[in-house]
């Protein structure tokens, strides 16, 4: 995501937080979880923890293992080309 999106999307969720108005944002940017007061890590459709966007980001780049996906190995191939 280059610089002007994330800016464009900031001010979209301050604009929200101004009028009291709950925003859930799914990601897998670090940036945009800046953006958020509070996340939940999930793996594979199974809640694994949920805290404040630093103990979420924390545990995620320490303690995440990846996770088994029948698909792997296709992902893989894909990002392999690129």
């Amino acid at each position: 995501m280059d610089v002007v999106a994330l800016n464009n999307i900031e001010d979209v969720i301050n604009d929200f937080r101004r009028k009291n108005t709950g925003v859930i944002l799914i990601t897998h940017s670090e940036e945009m979880l800046e953006l958020a007061d509070r996340a939940i890590l999930v793996c594979q459709g199974q809640l694994l923890k949920k805290g404040s966007t630093r103990e979420i980001s924390d545990y995620f780049k320490n303690e995440c293992v990846p996770c088994e996906d029948e698909d792997a190995a296709k992902y893989n191939e894909v990002s392999q080309v690129g």
